[in-house]
């Protein structure tokens, strides 16, 4: 939050595990950032996600984003994952 600044060549890459894997554990952190969030990711939680990413892209400006997946993962057809 502070602006710290890494060497040029360190690329800086957006982790979405705790978002997409640990919604339920995780979601308070971002209402008390000031989003509105809430635990069943329902309503205003897409739009006040977005925002989230966007503020973190601004901050950091990464290459890519990530996430780590199990070997069975497979997309929902119409799920919260899917809403992004």
């Amino acid at each position: 939050m502070e602006g710290v600044h890494a060497p040029r060549q360190f690329q800086a890459a957006l982790r979405l595990d705790r978002i997409l894997w640990g919604w339920s554990a995780h979601w308070q952190s971002l209402a008390k950032q000031g989003y509105a969030v809430d635990a069943q990711a329902t309503g205003r939680s897409i739009a006040e996600l977005r925002r989230f990413l966007a503020d973190w892209h601004e901050r950091m400006r990464p290459v890519y984003m990530a996430v780590s997946l199990t070997d069975s993962f497979s997309s929902p057809k119409k799920a919260f994952r899917a809403s992004f």
